[in-house]
């Protein structure tokens, strides 16, 4: 998202004549496969975009590495046309990847990916199941005092507005329940053109 940003700043700095390709030639000029490995600095970033288009890179870098929390890191999908929703319907490329990961994958809503026998494969940073003590490789024994399945869990997400979601889980032989804090529905991220802006962004996408 970083790179997205950095993009749409070069596109629009030069009037829509350079972009991070410019960059690119810039940083790795003189690279070659048999070329020997070279270390480069903070410092080196900012100067091959100064080279390509003129600004404060430092300070624009260094709010995306120190912003934390209040950075809009979807800001640069927005400037290139599009911008990042939310539905409750999976598309088609997520439903592939939680096929070859072999999970469900809730991160947008509980934070929670979990595999097929109910183990906790991954938990997102401070969401709803990290925040209820859920880890990787605890294993979901059931939800809502039905067996864990696909559509047990599924089915408890769409209904946590009016009941609760709890969870029976397993680690280290010890049985335990814990209520998951979460009162929405199924979220999955998606695409959406905005209208009123050009779109860049396939520009930026397409095949070289």
């Amino acid at each position: 998202m970083l790179w997205l940003a950095v993009d749409a700043e070069l596109h629009e700095r030069s009037k829509g004549l350079r972009s991070i390709d410019d960059f690119a030639r810039v940083f790795f000029a003189g690279a070659e496969p048999d070329a020997p490995t070279r270390t480069y600095t903070f410092a080196d970033i900012c100067h091959a975009l100064n080279r390509v288009a003129p600004s404060d890179w430092e300070g624009f870098l260094r709010s995306w590495i120190e912003g934390h929390d209040e950075l809009d890191t979807t800001s640069g999908l927005t400037r290139h046309g599009w911008r990042l929703i939310f539905a409750d319907v999976p598309t088609a490329a997520f439903q592939a990847n939680e096929e070859e990961g072999g999970v469900v994958d809730l991160t947008y809503s509980i934070g929670l990916a979990v595999r097929a026998d109910g183990t906790v494969r991954a938990v997102a940073w401070d969401g709803a199941s990290y925040q209820a003590g859920l880890r990787p490789s605890v294993r979901i024994i059931a939800v809502n005092a039905a067996p864990y399945g696909r559509d047990a869990i599924l089915n408890a997400l769409r209904d946590s507005a009016n009941h609760p979601v709890v969870l029976t889980v397993e680690q280290d032989g010890h049985r335990s329940e814990v209520r998951v804090r979460y009162a929405g529905t199924l979220r999955y991220p998606q695409l959406e053109r905005i209208k009123e802006r050009p779109d860049t962004l396939a520009r930026l996408l397409a095949a070289r």
